[in-house]
This record gives C-alpha cells, structure tokens and sequence, in this order.
C-alpha cells in the first residue's frame, strides 16, 4: 500500500488469468485472489514504455501440475502434522522476538536519522516478515485443527494470530517515532509479542509431546 504508483518493488504472484486485449490480469497473492486493470497492467508490462536497464524486469517461473497427486484433506492434514514436528524441532533456541527487540533499539537511532523511506523499506524486511510469518502459522494451526481435528492447536493458532497483529501495530507506531524522531519505549509492545510467542510455542510443544511416538518421523 505504501509503495502503489510510488516506487517499483519486488513482490511474488501467481498468474492465472491473462488478458492482453482487455489489459486484465487475475492474480492469487498471499492468502487472496486479485485483478488489476488499465494503467496498472500497462505500467506492469511496461506497455509502451522505453526500454530502462535501471527497471526491475519480470521474472516468471512456470508451475507444472501434470504430476500432482490430489489427496483428500484428512491424509494432507496427517502429513502435514508430521512436518509440523519436524519443523517445530528446529526453531530457534532463543526466542526471535526478543532479538528483534535488541536490534530495534540499537537501530532506532539510525533509522530516524535516515527517515521514513529507509524506515519503510527497513521494516520490510524485519517487522513484516516477523508478523507474516506469525500470520501464516496461525492460518496452518486453523487449517490444521480443521482438517486433521487438531483442536488442541487452535490455542496456538492464537497467539500467533496475536504477534501478528502487535506487529502491525509496532509498523505504525515505530513509523511516527521515526517520522517525528522523538523517543519511542517500544518495551511494552515487545513484552506482549515475546509472550504471545511463547504462550504459542509451549503450546505447540504440548501438542507434540502428546504425538504418537513415530507420528513426526
């Protein structure tokens, strides 16, 4: 949002549908499924538009499916878990929230001198991708619980869902401190992540300690 007819940043989508006569594209992002028009498609391709080495160019992947092996949700769900197990194993021993909020203070004085551009592009890649990440999990957790009848999961799902929501809070808050440059105690917005993650992470723990032994080979 912050960047739209602003500045050319990098971004993934999955094409899926195309129409150059009606400068239509359809496209799945994130968790959602979009379509832009007109002068957006134009500027996109680039219709028109002189050649600028200094322009990001497209760069695109083809997604085959002619190998893929449908399962019905219950067997995804029951794999999926086992990965969950696995994966849960090799998070990081300390916690991650509390690392950020070490580097965020030795940085704040930084960023401020360099203003709310950096700020911006900073944020991109630490507290987005914190809050995405978070976001992302509790969205596995639900479909987990959902699918698998994993109910014992949706408590994580929570608090995950919590950190990702204190994180956009953090983005809007920490952005003034920037813009205006005045002192910002963001202890208390980190003291309610840290837990939120946690609270999720021993949940989580539970949960695999209650796994049948085997089920996260």
């Amino acid at each position: 949002g912050t960047d739209y007819q602003r500045n050319h940043v990098k971004s993934t989508i999955v094409l899926a549908d195309l129409d150059e006569d009606a400068k239509r594209l359809g496209y799945f992002h994130n968790a959602g499924y979009f379509e832009l028009e007109g002068a957006d498609f134009d500027r996109l391709f680039r219709v028109g538009a002189a050649p600028d080495p200094t322009f990001l160019p497209l760069f695109a992947e083809l997604v085959r499916v002619d190998r893929v092996v449908r399962r019905p949700p219950g067997e995804l769900a029951q794999l999926a878990a086992a990965r969950l197990g696995v994966s849960l194993g090799r998070r990081p021993s300390t916690s991650p929230v509390r690392r950020f909020q070490a580097r965020f203070e030795q940085d704040l004085p930084r960023l401020q001198e360099l203003g709310l551009a950096h700020y911006h592009a900073w944020a991109f890649a630490t507290t987005r991708q914190l809050g995405a990440a978070a976001e992302l999990l509790s969205l596995h957790l639900r479909w987990l619980a959902d699918a698998g009848g994993h109910d014992d999961l949706r408590p994580a799902a929570d608090r995950f869902q919590e950190v990702s929501g204190l994180a956009k809070t953090f983005i809007l808050k920490a952005a003034r401190a920037v813009n205006s440059r005045k002192p910002f105690d963001a202890a208390p917005l980190f003291d309610e992540m840290a837990g939120a993650w946690d609270g999720g992470m021993a949940t989580l723990d539970h949960w695999a300690a209650a796994q049948p032994v085997g089920a996260s080979a």
